[in-house]
């Protein structure tokens, strides 16, 4: 009679085993890029001014989530602009960072600000440490970025 309350205490321990590594696999799996993006609001087009068409002068950023929980980032009006997010958190302070695997093999890092239903870059750098905004100032001129509005929906 002991041998078989054994066995099934340690049928029983197995199974429990089992469904503990299964949930803690399913835990830290992580969330897609996509689901990421979504919990952010980021999905969309943006701009500074929507009632501008997108220009060189005025352009327009677009965030496109793709099947399989991927998603692009692209500047309007550039045709053959369109980047590929390959990663996406959302940190303690709100703010979101992305990462942007551009053509040809350029890499890039983004970080945005949000402020209600307006966003901004804080900073954006090439692989190499190579920024273009920092501390939500353009490099080149110091002035700071525009505050971007969803046009859309």
């Amino acid at each position: 009679m002991r041998g078989k309350a054994t066995s099934a205490m340690a049928r029983s321990s197995l199974v429990a085993a089992v469904l503990l590594v299964g949930l803690l696999a399913w835990l830290l799996r992580g969330q897609s890029v996509a689901d990421t993006l979504q919990r952010w609001a980021l999905p969309g087009t943006w701009a500074a001014d929507c009632d501008q068409p997108a220009s060189d002068a005025a352009p327009h950023m677009r965030l496109v989530l793709r099947p399989g929980g991927g998603a692009t980032w692209e500047r309007l009006p550039s045709p053959g602009s369109a980047a590929v997010v390959t990663g996406a958190t959302i940190a303690s302070d709100g703010t979101i960072t992305l990462t942007i695997e551009m053509a040809p093999a350029q890499s890039r890092t983004v970080s945005l600000q949000r402020s209600g239903d307006r966003i901004r870059s804080l900073s954006d750098r090439v692989a190499g440490n190579e920024y273009s905004v920092r501390d939500g100032r353009f490099i080149r001129d110091g002035r700071e970025t525009p505050w971007q509005i969803r046009c859309d929906g």
